[in-house]
């Protein structure tokens, strides 16, 4: 400290006192530079907050995260300028419980900042109060924060990858599942399909029993459908796909859509469409278009409207980027729901995306629907409006070909001529009614349940048979096990394969093998019919003489 007396004159001291001034003036000013060059080259955002909530500091990082210049962040209110509007409440009333708090208070926690471009980023804060006077004075709070939007949305990813392998996963399990259930659930629903064809036509004078065991025809074949959907879904069956028409489809549907919809939710069907077919699969399609029209009906459960199913002939022309010009068919599936906003319009045929409540969605319906179109040749296009309700256009190319439903509608069942087969099923009451539909159909039947028994019995007179027709799945002996070992006594015996699932690798094996005719199960009537004639077309070309 300096003394009076050691100056001649009071402009001497008077000099030198405001030489030390400047240069503590000096020092400070080199000192908040160091720190603010500090502040400036941390990775993290520092800003200093008054009492009143209005920024004081600000470094580089902040105004980087910011995207402000640093003159045009100080002085303003940081809770109404940079929180976000829906973080402003909560982070405000932390902020005052902190000044309420006083020294030595510490706050942690996240919360949203709106840059100069109006984007989000979330910000992990670690706060701290500024006091002075030996603490008794708290003029501030210090915030120190780490923008964590970058980790957290990798955080998000991952999350989701994870939830998606899980899926994957399951569908996995469910798949393997399905393959026992196809199998086992098939020969049940063959042995109801056979008795009812084979015995329904003795009754036609009986109108009530006639209709009622149509009936039960119906519910067979649908059910045959849904395991079908099942094998499809869990990518275990190959697709076959023929000529189909959409009227029948899309009929189904909209009468199952009236019995399952509550009453507040009208139902119409409007087919203006001159003609029906596409070439498809006709399980994927009714898949299809029973996802589109639940969907629907969920977006309305609770305020009740109108669910339209329509088919309409549209063309498309050059400009569609998406589909090949030409005639296509466009099923229509209108609501007057809640809509989909518009950002969640963009994610909607993403694998697991939903929006409905935990256990009511999957998140798989529209992907697969997507990726089914799709594979068809086709888009599915899909408009909205929050409040108006959701439109969802399916594009399917037409084709001129009658469908095979049509046609088979038209064919009375092909009959024998007194042919011999051999028929193998391990399922006793399939072997059964195998014989009894193949008896009546004008053949002669030899069935065995046991496949090596079987094979035993063709070798002892090879020339006895003009036809073998086995299950896939049998113990000891698969379906192309047999063929295999028959083809070895007699090369060139037509082969009919049967099962509940058709794979890729059956495709191979068959193509491998020669043998033509692969047939899946549950067998109507009908389809066995044709098939036979069909396999002795190529086989046999008269009947042997021996039983």
């Amino acid at each position: 400290a300096m003394e009076f007396s050691e100056f001649k004159t009071l402009a001497e001291f008077a000099d030198r006192m405001v030489d030390d001034f400047r240069a503590n003036e000096e020092a400070l000013r080199a000192e908040k530079d160091r720190a603010q060059m500090y502040l400036d080259t941390a990775g993290i955002l520092f800003v200093v907050l008054d009492r009143e909530g209005l920024v004081t500091l600000v470094n580089r990082k902040g105004c980087e995260v910011l995207g402000w210049p640093e003159e045009e962040i100080r002085g303003r209110d940081w809770f109404d300028t940079f929180v976000a509007p829906e973080d402003r409440p909560v982070a405000r009333e932390a902020f005052r419980a902190l000044l309420r708090e006083g020294k030595g208070r510490i706050e942690e926690g996240e919360n949203r900042v709106v840059n100069r471009s109006g984007k989000l980023r979330l910000i992990a804060w670690h706060n701290t109060v500024i006091s002075n006077e030996g603490g008794r004075v708290v003029s501030g709070v210090l915030m120190t924060g780490d923008d964590i939007t970058e980790r957290r949305e990798t955080e998000q990813r991952l999350q989701r990858s994870q939830r998606q392998l899980q899926q994957t996963q399951k569908m996995e399990a469910i798949g393997a599942l399905a393959g026992g259930i196809a199998h086992d659930f098939n020969n049940l629903l063959g042995a109801i399909i056979g008795y009812t064809e084979l015995y329904k036509e003795q009754v036609q004078d009986r109108p009530k029993v006639y209709g009622a065991m149509e009936q039960v025809l119906t519910a067979a074949n649908r059910a045959k459908d849904l395991v079908q959907q099942i094998l499809s879904f869990s990518r275990m069956a190959e697709q076959e796909k023929r000529a189909v028409a959409l009227f029948p489809i899309l009929k189904e549907v909209a009468k199952f859509m009236r019995a399952s919809l509550p009453a507040t939710i009208e139902v119409n069907l409007s087919l203006n469409a001159t003609v029906d077919t596409v070439w498809a699969d006709p399980t994927q399609m009714h898949q299809v278009v029973m996802n589109l029209a639940t969907n629907a009906g969920y977006a309305m459960k609770k305020a009740g409207g109108v669910l339209q199913i329509a088919l309409n002939e549209v063309p498309i022309g050059p400009d569609d980027e998406a589909l090949r010009p030409g005639r296509y068919l466009d099923i229509v599936v209108t609501d007057t729901g809640h809509g989909i906003q518009k950002e969640l319009l963009e994610r909607i045929f993403e694998p697991y995306f939903t929006t409905k409540e935990k256990g009511e969605g999957t998140g798989l319906g529209l992907s697969v629907a997507d990726g089914i179109i799709r594979e068809h040749g086709g888009r599915i296009k899909v408009y909205s409006e929050v409040g108006k309700g959701t439109v969802f256009h399916v594009l399917l190319p037409l084709i001129e070909q009658r469908a095979e439903e049509e046609r088979k509608a038209e064919e009375e069942p092909a009959t024998g001529r007194g042919e011999s087969i051999l028929t193998i099923d391990d399922e006793q009451s399939l072997v059964n009614m195998g014989k009894l539909i193949l008896e009546d159909l004008g053949y002669r039947v030899t069935a065995e349940s046991d496949p090596v028994r079987a094979v035993a019995l063709f070798r002892q007179d090879p020339q006895a048979f003009d036809l073998v027709i086995t299950d896939k799945t049998m113990p000891r002996l698969t379906g192309f096990d047999v063929a295999r070992e028959v083809r070895k006594i007699r090369p060139g015996i037509p082969i009919i394969i049967c099962s509940g699932i058709k794979e890729q690798e059956d495709s191979d094996r068959q193509s491998e093998m020669g043998i033509i005719h692969f047939v899946t199960k549950p067998l109507t009537k009908h389809v066995l019919a044709r098939t036979v004639r069909l396999a002795l077309g190529k086989g046999a070309a008269a009947p042997s003489s021996q039983a």
